[in-house]
């Protein structure tokens, strides 16, 4: 009895993942997954985010951004919150909306607009895309005065690592 999609593979090894699936799943065109064989010969197909893979590191860097100037700060892969600090930070694992994937496939640092976060409000603040190539998430500074070179400088580093 067959529970799911059958698709076939092709000469390459490739398969297609059905659009509905995509759709439902958040995955996007030129996003990267990770396959895990299981010990049932099963595959397990899951987005895979270089971000989120990230060691202790992440939050270590957003706590060093606090104590320098005081501003929260959050950063994404391409659908959620990784790592957060901060009282004006939103939590780990919230979900950003349409229009806070927008922000990063804007691929330029800019104000953040409302409603970049699923049931979060908060304060002004920046984003900095971090992509290269695809975008692979963002880091978002909550402040003003010198959030755009607190963002800039995460976002780096963060690339340089990933």
């Amino acid at each position: 009895m067959v529970t799911g999609i059958v698709r076939r593979i092709d000469e390459l090894g490739r398969v297609v993942i059905p659009k509905e699936l995509r759709r439902t799943l958040g995955i996007r065109e030129g996003e990267e997954i990770e396959v895990t064989p299981t010990e049932e010969n099963a595959l397990i197909l899951k987005k895979f985010s270089a971000i989120d893979e990230m060691s202790g590191i992440k939050q270590e860097l957003l706590e060093a951004v606090y104590s320098a100037t005081g501003m929260s700060a959050a950063l994404t892969d391409s659908d959620k919150v990784v790592a957060s600090y901060g009282k004006y930070a939103p939590p780990i694992g919230i979900k950003l909306t349409k229009n806070g994937r927008k922000l990063l496939e804007g691929r330029r640092i800019c104000e953040i607009s409302e409603g970049c976060f699923e049931n979060f409000a908060y304060a002004t603040g920046v984003v900095q895309p971090i992509f290269d190539g695809a975008v692979s998430g963002g880091v978002f500074v909550f402040g003003e005065g010198g959030a755009n070179f607190a963002a800039k400088i995460v976002a780096a580093f963060i690339k340089n690592r990933i």
